[in-house]
Protein backbone atom coordinates (compact mmCIF):
# COMPACT_ATOMS: atom_id res chain seq x y z
CA UNK A 1 0.00 0.00 0.00
CA UNK A 2 2.82 2.69 0.58
CA UNK A 3 3.89 1.83 -3.15
CA UNK A 4 0.36 3.11 -4.07
CA UNK A 5 0.53 5.72 -1.93
CA UNK A 6 3.99 6.78 -3.32
CA UNK A 7 1.68 6.78 -6.79
CA UNK A 8 -0.70 8.63 -5.81
CA UNK A 9 1.65 11.69 -4.38
CA UNK A 10 2.76 11.30 -7.99
CA UNK A 11 -0.47 11.62 -9.65
CA UNK A 12 -1.73 14.36 -7.29
CA UNK A 13 1.46 16.40 -8.15
CA UNK A 14 2.23 17.56 -4.45
CA UNK A 15 2.98 15.96 -1.15
CA UNK A 16 -0.23 16.04 0.66
CA UNK A 17 -2.35 17.84 -1.75
CA UNK A 18 -5.57 16.87 -4.28
CA UNK A 19 -6.31 18.18 -6.98
CA UNK A 20 -10.19 18.84 -7.99
CA UNK A 21 -12.12 21.15 -10.61
CA UNK A 22 -13.09 24.64 -9.44
CA UNK A 23 -16.04 26.77 -11.04
CA UNK A 24 -14.79 27.07 -14.08
CA UNK A 25 -13.82 23.58 -14.20
CA UNK A 26 -9.88 24.30 -14.18
CA UNK A 27 -7.41 21.47 -12.29
CA UNK A 28 -6.97 23.37 -8.78
CA UNK A 29 -5.25 22.29 -5.27
CA UNK A 30 -7.08 21.31 -2.47
CA UNK A 31 -4.43 22.04 1.01
CA UNK A 32 -5.07 19.29 3.55
CA UNK A 33 -7.65 21.21 5.42
CA UNK A 34 -10.09 21.34 2.91
CA UNK A 35 -13.10 18.84 3.67
CA UNK A 36 -12.78 16.47 0.58
CA UNK A 37 -9.11 16.39 0.52
CA UNK A 38 -8.30 13.41 2.03
CA UNK A 39 -11.38 11.98 -0.31
CA UNK A 40 -9.39 12.98 -3.24
CA UNK A 41 -5.95 11.32 -1.58
CA UNK A 42 -7.70 8.11 -0.69
CA UNK A 43 -9.54 8.13 -4.25
CA UNK A 44 -5.98 8.44 -6.03
CA UNK A 45 -4.15 6.11 -3.66
CA UNK A 46 -7.01 3.47 -4.82
CA UNK A 47 -7.35 4.06 -8.60
CA UNK A 48 -3.11 4.16 -8.56
CA UNK A 49 -3.29 0.75 -7.02
CA UNK A 50 -6.11 -0.93 -9.31
CA UNK A 51 -4.49 0.18 -12.57
CA UNK A 52 -1.37 -1.50 -11.79
CA UNK A 53 -2.94 -4.57 -10.00
CA UNK A 54 -5.21 -4.98 -12.83
CA UNK A 55 -2.42 -4.50 -15.39
CA UNK A 56 -0.47 -6.97 -13.77
CA UNK A 57 -3.66 -9.49 -13.23
CA UNK A 58 -4.39 -8.90 -17.15
CA UNK A 59 -0.68 -9.76 -18.16
CA UNK A 60 -0.20 -12.90 -15.70
CA UNK A 61 -3.50 -14.09 -17.49
CA UNK A 62 -2.55 -13.65 -21.02
CA UNK A 63 0.86 -15.10 -20.05
CA UNK A 64 -0.76 -18.44 -18.72
CA UNK A 65 -3.11 -19.29 -21.43
CA UNK A 66 -0.97 -18.07 -24.00
CA UNK A 67 2.30 -20.35 -23.01
CA UNK A 68 2.72 -21.79 -26.63
CA UNK A 69 0.90 -20.20 -29.35
CA UNK A 70 2.44 -16.13 -28.73
CA UNK A 71 -0.90 -15.33 -29.82
CA UNK A 72 -2.22 -12.85 -27.02
CA UNK A 73 -0.94 -9.20 -26.30
CA UNK A 74 -2.17 -6.87 -23.32
CA UNK A 75 -3.18 -3.60 -24.95
CA UNK A 76 -2.10 -0.73 -22.89
CA UNK A 77 -3.23 2.67 -23.79
CA UNK A 78 -0.59 4.19 -21.66
CA UNK A 79 -3.05 6.44 -19.23
CA UNK A 80 -1.27 8.85 -17.32
CA UNK A 81 -1.93 10.77 -14.50
CA UNK A 82 -2.62 13.45 -16.56
CA UNK A 83 -5.05 11.55 -18.56
CA UNK A 84 -7.14 11.25 -15.33
CA UNK A 85 -10.95 12.63 -14.87
CA UNK A 86 -10.27 16.05 -13.70
CA UNK A 87 -6.59 16.62 -15.30
CA UNK A 88 -6.59 18.82 -17.95
CA UNK A 89 -5.62 16.43 -20.46
CA UNK A 90 -8.07 14.04 -19.65
CA UNK A 91 -8.86 10.91 -21.80
CA UNK A 92 -11.92 10.42 -19.62
CA UNK A 93 -15.25 11.31 -19.99
CA UNK A 94 -15.99 15.34 -18.23
CA UNK A 95 -18.67 16.28 -15.43
CA UNK A 96 -19.51 19.57 -15.34
CA UNK A 97 -21.64 20.98 -12.18
CA UNK A 98 -22.23 17.10 -11.86
CA UNK A 99 -23.78 16.27 -15.31
CA UNK A 100 -21.95 14.16 -17.74
CA UNK A 101 -20.53 15.65 -20.89
CA UNK A 102 -20.63 12.65 -23.45
CA UNK A 103 -22.99 12.47 -26.47
CA UNK A 104 -25.34 10.21 -25.07
CA UNK A 105 -25.99 12.21 -21.44
CA UNK A 106 -29.42 13.51 -22.88
CA UNK A 107 -30.35 10.17 -24.04
CA UNK A 108 -30.05 8.69 -20.40
CA UNK A 109 -31.60 12.14 -18.89
CA UNK A 110 -34.69 11.78 -20.90
CA UNK A 111 -34.72 7.87 -20.37
CA UNK A 112 -34.91 8.31 -16.47
CA UNK A 113 -37.14 11.29 -17.34
CA UNK A 114 -39.73 8.87 -19.26
CA UNK A 115 -39.52 6.29 -17.11
CA UNK A 116 -39.53 8.13 -14.02
CA UNK A 117 -36.39 7.00 -12.63
CA UNK A 118 -35.33 8.96 -9.69
CA UNK A 119 -32.81 9.24 -6.74
CA UNK A 120 -29.54 6.97 -6.45
CA UNK A 121 -30.85 4.73 -9.56
CA UNK A 122 -31.29 7.77 -11.86
CA UNK A 123 -27.77 8.94 -11.00
CA UNK A 124 -26.31 5.57 -11.65
CA UNK A 125 -27.71 5.77 -15.49
CA UNK A 126 -27.20 9.50 -16.21
CA UNK A 127 -23.12 8.81 -14.98
CA UNK A 128 -23.01 5.78 -16.69
CA UNK A 129 -19.73 7.71 -18.16
CA UNK A 130 -17.93 8.22 -15.51
CA UNK A 131 -14.38 7.12 -15.59
CA UNK A 132 -15.01 6.07 -19.16
CA UNK A 133 -12.73 6.94 -22.40
CA UNK A 134 -13.75 10.15 -24.45
CA UNK A 135 -13.26 10.04 -27.92
CA UNK A 136 -9.47 11.16 -27.27
CA UNK A 137 -9.17 7.67 -24.88
CA UNK A 138 -11.08 5.57 -26.64
CA UNK A 139 -8.77 6.05 -30.12
CA UNK A 140 -5.69 6.19 -27.96
CA UNK A 141 -7.00 2.31 -26.95
CA UNK A 142 -7.57 1.60 -30.75
CA UNK A 143 -3.85 2.40 -31.33
CA UNK A 144 -2.39 0.36 -28.78
CA UNK A 145 -5.18 -2.38 -30.02
CA UNK A 146 -3.59 -1.94 -33.27
CA UNK A 147 -0.06 -1.69 -32.42
CA UNK A 148 -0.36 -5.30 -30.92
CA UNK A 149 -2.35 -6.87 -33.67
CA UNK A 150 0.51 -6.45 -36.10
CA UNK A 151 3.46 -7.18 -33.25
CA UNK A 152 1.28 -10.02 -33.99
CA UNK A 153 1.19 -9.85 -37.80
CA UNK A 154 -2.78 -10.33 -37.91
CA UNK A 155 -3.10 -7.53 -40.31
Amino acid sequence: MEEAADEAKKLLGIVQTAEALDTRGRVMSLRPSHPIAPFAYELAVRCSAWTRTTHAVIEDAIAEVDKDSMCLRFADPAFGSEHAMFADETLLWRFKKGKPLDARATDREAYCTRHNIRGFAKMIIECASMGHPNADGAKRYADAVIARVRELRLF
